[in-house]
């Protein structure tokens, strides 16, 4: 795929993102304000469930509509029990949004009895969301940005025949690059909005889960910079994850061999003069070997290819590989 395309696309997929968080994290704006009777109530841990009398649907005299409360900065399911006793008439205010459209719960975001405010959270989730806007948005900008930079950046491009260094495929990079910055943009955003007074730390503890990522992602990118093999025209070095470095006299790798045999026990791979196997044959050596540099570089230095198969007499035998 052309550069231009993945960019493009790039800039789409940030652009639906960017709309899709400002869609479901839309200020609350509009609200219906009611009275009712409470019919019910019942405590389910930080939640309390309430019933109206004369909330009914029309035809089969069911309830139409269950409302709730759930805990937030301090206002507790405890007081608001004590607070709204079945038969009490309340006004209370949720959002026109919720109260319209197909909800198991409708979140009452205010409640009054007797003209006593017995909780109001309608600040608390507009800047909840404001909040959600302020963490995510610029956390998908900045990973769209990095996407984009990523395109123009070629690892491999002084890489040639006399020195080069071979890591795993670009992508694998992005990937774990992508997953650090998922896993430190946004506690650092959490962090700031904390500091600043912005958000509760009830809140800021959701932070925690997106560390997973950040692990994540800087394994992947050590296992990424500890794997390779690198050319100084003079030896070649395999890096490989929780192994001793190999140096390898340039002149000192005696064939690739890629077992055609079928057996159980595969012996593809790199092998010195000494037939010991310098490395195995791994997504990582096939990487290797699509570059044609690796391979040039191996030819120059007297490396033969072959590949090992069995005789009519079910012997094993190497055959030369004609590049």
């Amino acid at each position: 795929m052309k550069k231009e395309i993945k960019i493009i696309i790039t800039i789409i997929m940030g652009f639906l993102l960017t709309s899709g968080a400002l869609k479901i994290f839309e200020i609350p704006s509009n609200y219906l304000v009611y009275e009712a009777i409470v019919k019910s109530v019942e405590r389910n841990n930080q939640n309390v469930y309430f019933e109206f009398y004369g909330d009914y649907k029309d035809e089969e005299n069911e309830i139409l509509n269950k409302y709730s409360f759930t805990e937030y900065d301090g206002i507790t399911a405890d007081y608001v029990v004590e607070s709204i006793k079945v038969g009490d008439t309340i006004k209370v205010t949720v959002e026109e949004k919720n109260k319209n459209g197909n909800f198991d719960y409708i979140l009452i975001q205010k409640a009054e009895n007797n003209g006593n405010i017995i909780f109001d959270s309608i600040e608390y989730y507009q800047n909840h969301n404001i909040n959600l806007r302020l963490i995510f948005i610029p956390t998908i900008i900045i990973i769209s940005l990095f996407l984009i930079i990523m395109f123009f950046v070629d690892f491999e491009k002084s890489n040639n025949i006399s020195s080069f260094l071979i890591r795993n495929p670009k992508w694998q990079f992005s990937f774990f690059a992508v997953a650090t910055l998922f896993g430190s943009v946004i506690p650092i955003i959490f962090t700031f909005l904390l500091l600043i007074g912005r958000l509760f730390f009830n809140t800021y503890q959701f932070s925690f889960v997106f560390y997973i990522f950040l692990v994540l992602g800087i394994f992947g990118l050590i296992c990424y910079f500890r794997t390779g093999v690198k050319y100084d025209s003079s030896n070649y070095y395999f890096y490989q994850l929780f192994k001793k470095t190999k140096k390898i006299g340039k002149r000192d790798i005696e064939k690739v061999l890629i077992d055609m045999t079928g057996k159980r026990k595969n012996k593809s791979g790199l092998y010195c003069r000494n037939d010991q196997q310098i490395i195995g044959i791994t997504s990582e050596l096939n990487h290797y070997l699509s570059k044609k540099y690796f391979i040039n570089s191996l030819k120059e230095n007297g490396t033969k290819f072959t590949k090992l198969v069995l005789d009519n007499n079910g012997r094993e035998i190497e055959k030369e590989i004609k590049l």
